[in-house]
């Protein structure tokens, strides 16, 4: 065979398993989905009522927020049976990922528990949203 024939066949090679293998992904392997909601007025916490489950290959709860409010924000995790499982972490500027929990056991079901920190008026926007990676 000739030098230029196998230059070919292993370019070839190499990227039918590059289009086989797709771009790189921020976070490859990890569940992730777009999640928003609305704060009420005042201060209330929300208990929203998705739940998720912690995979084994992972056991973080990261948000890449790029949705915010007029008003600041805090977001912790809620165990399946109604308790908090993580601390409370107040969301600053968008464009930037927040870890919401850290050494969650795999199998865990959680769902996200918010709060404005500032007291929401109606004429605020009270809407925020982001990509939640678990």
């Amino acid at each position: 065979m000739n030098r230029v024939r196998v230059v070919v066949i292993m370019a070839t090679a190499i990227g039918t398993v590059m289009a086989l293998t797709g771009g790189a992904q921020a976070d490859p392997g990890r569940p992730n989905n777009h999640i928003e909601g609305d704060l009420p007025v005042g201060t209330a916490l929300v208990k929203y009522s998705t739940y998720r489950t912690v995979p084994a290959s992972w056991p973080n709860v990261d948000i890449y927020y790029d949705n915010k409010p007029d008003i600041s924000i805090k977001l912790g995790l809620r165990h399946i049976l109604g308790y908090q499982i993580t601390d409370s972490v107040e969301l600053g500027s968008t464009s930037r990922t927040y870890r919401l929990g850290t050494g969650i056991d795999a199998g865990t079901e959680f769902a996200i528990n918010a709060r404005s920190t500032d007291y929401a008026f109606g004429a605020n926007d009270r809407h925020w949203g982001g990509q939640l990676y678990w």
